[in-house]
């Protein structure tokens, strides 16, 4: 685990390469300068931490994969806004 955790980095970066026009239009709407989020939907988008978020629901291909190891770390409305605007449906 060790292992994984040093060569995550990478592993974000290359998925920031690779979604990143996605992201961009993502962030676009819902981020957290966006008029969505000046009515507080979508709050995990105005956290470095979706990034991370997002990886995994492409990583993991299941929601619900991602629901287990979710686990209640952050609310859960968290984890379906974003999974619904990624377009994978709400998950919990």
């Amino acid at each position: 685990m060790p292992a994984e955790r040093a060569g995550y980095p990478g592993v974000l970066e290359e998925f920031v390469r690779e979604y990143r026009e996605r992201l961009a239009g993502l962030f676009a709407e819902y981020g957290p300068q966006s008029a969505t989020a000046q009515h507080g939907r979508r709050e995990l988008l105005a956290h470095p931490e979706s990034l991370i978020v997002l990886e995994r629901l492409v990583a993991v291909r299941s929601r619900y994969t991602l629901a287990v190891w979710w686990n209640g770390e952050l609310p859960d409305r968290w984890l379906n806004d974003v999974s619904a605007v990624w377009g994978v449906g709400n998950v919990l």
